[in-house]
């Protein structure tokens, strides 16, 4: 005669073996996984600590400056550049295309694509830099424009506000035409900013904390505890008589171990760029 207590063991005993063993799989999965975003993570710091060489552009489309100026404004650019490890650029036009508006918007797309196009040849390094843009299409009072335009490190460790403040400094000279005398000056008080918490605190969150966190995250999430099934009770077994009750309550723990477990699914976003933060400040003059 049969045991239908022994019987419903021997199910659960395989129930759980299947379950073990598909556990262990689904972890060895999971464990490779987890060791290839490490790698991936540690390979893009190393990466992302490559530094490209910096360049300085004078692009004087006017010839505005004359030779003694230019070689000024070209040796405190280098001497930025070099101490503070950042591309420089100084950009002087009155034409900057038909597809760049004569406005805030048209400036700002100017000098962002102008940056892009000439220092950022590798994505996710650091291609930190500054633009001293001079925009001379409008001529008349209040038409002429003055921007300082700031990339990567140099966004973190010289802020929006700071740049503006700089303008404004400057705006009267600006207004007398004294632009040489206003490049030098700005070129020197950007070479005299703090540029250890840019580089040091917000790059290495980037490079180090961001990566490391993700993992945390897969981590949590994939190995977080599973809820099993109840275990049944024998004794619906044990009156082989009451075949119909056995049959139905097959019928449900059949089912209930295809939910083996219940989780809230969640999402979320985030945001970046290209390798870097920009911004500046500056205005009309």
């Amino acid at each position: 005669m049969t045991n239908f207590n022994d019987t419903n063991t021997n199910k659960n005993s395989s129930g759980n073996t299947k379950f073990l063993s598909e556990l262990r799989g689904a972890s060895i999965i999971v464990t490779i996984v987890l060791i290839s975003l490490l790698a991936l993570s540690v390979g893009l710091y190393a990466y992302m600590q490559k530094t490209p060489p910096k360049h300085v552009i004078i692009d004087d489309q006017m010839d505005l400056f004359t030779s003694s100026e230019l070689d000024e404004i070209e040796e405190l650019a280098n001497e930025l550049s070099e101490e503070r490890n950042q591309n420089v650029a100084v950009v002087v036009t009155d034409d900057k295309g038909w597809e760049y508006s004569d406005d805030d918007d048209g400036y700002q797309a100017y000098v962002d694509d102008y940056y892009s196009e000439n220092f950022i040849d590798t994505p996710f390094q650091d291609n930190s830099g500054f633009i001293i843009f001079l925009d001379l299409t409008n001529m008349d009072v209040g038409g002429k424009y003055f921007y300082i335009y700031t990339y990567g490190t140099a966004f973190y460790s010289v802020s929006d506000a700071e740049v503006t403040d700089i303008f404004e400094q400057h705006k009267p000279e600006l207004r007398q035409g004294k632009y040489s005398s206003v490049v030098c000056s700005v070129l020197s008080e950007l070479t005299n900013k703090d540029y250890d918490f840019g580089s040091i605190i917000i790059s290495g969150a980037i490079m180090v904390i961001v990566p490391l966190l993700i993992v945390v995250l897969f981590y949590f999430f994939a190995f977080k505890p599973k809820k099993l099934d109840a275990y049944p009770d024998g004794a619906v077994y044990l009156n082989a008589g009451k075949c119909g009750k056995m049959e139905a309550t097959d019928a449900f723990v059949n089912r209930s171990v295809t939910v083996v477990h219940h989780s809230s699914s969640s999402s979320g976003g985030g945001g970046g760029g290209g390798g870097g933060h920009s911004g500046g400040g500056g205005g009309h003059f």
